[in-house]
């Protein structure tokens, strides 16, 4: 099992600089605390780092570093690892800093001396196959949404990946809920002319 045990956070949205912990991380974690003092940017934080192509520099910058100029006013996101799959039979303790300041090849840096992990793109590669991060926003975007893409990206892709069974009938469902969608586009104005008339009746039934 592989857990993230302590997080720090720089330059990024509220967060400005290096002294931005928060340890003992576990399992489960749960963040509580008064408005506007940086909950919603944890996460966001978290998300940034095992998916930095999300980085948006207008929005994701600490305002204060951007009019300063600062050398480095890109997010770091560093993170601390407790895992016992880098090595069989062995616990292994290591950092992986996620350096937005950086291009693309030296992006991800880490501690570890392990050959797994001693290329920013091999990080990658094991964040990628080790994590499914997903982010969730009440306020950013339409909830329903979110939840169909996640249920989309996390569960039909990822079996349909899997097992070539599951993909046929998946496949197979996508293709038949299509065509539903088809039909109903192709009568959508006697559908609501019949729900329509239908109304109408009911009312005048309880009119009468």
């Amino acid at each position: 099992m592989i857990k993230i045990s302590r997080l720090k956070i720089s330059n990024f949205r509220s967060f400005t600089n290096e002294e931005n912990t928060i340890d003992d991380l576990d399992v489960l974690n749960i963040f509580a605390g008064r408005n506007n003092v940086g909950k919603t940017n944890v996460l966001r934080a978290i998300n940034l780092f095992f998916n930095p192509k999300s980085y948006n520099p207008s929005i994701d910058r600490n305002a204060i570093k951007e009019i300063t100029k600062g050398a480095s006013k890109d997010p770091v996101i560093t993170v601390d690892f407790i895992d016992d799959e880098l090595e069989t039979g062995k616990e292994s303790k290591y950092q992986i800093y996620c350096n937005l300041n950086k291009e693309e090849s030296e992006l991800y840096k880490t501690n570890s001396k392990h050959a797994k992990l001693n290329s920013s793109s091999k990080i990658k590669k094991y964040l990628n196959a080790k994590f499914k991060c997903v982010y969730l926003s009440t306020t950013d975007q339409d909830l329903s949404s979110q939840a169909f893409s996640l249920l989309n990206d996390m569960v039909l892709q990822y079996f349909k990946k899997k097992h070539k069974k599951i993909k046929q009938t998946v496949e197979e469902f996508e293709r038949q809920y299509d065509l539903l969608l088809g039909t109903f586009k192709e009568h959508i104005n006697d559908i609501e002319s019949d729900l329509d008339n239908e109304f109408n009746y009911s009312e005048k039934t309880i009119l009468k």
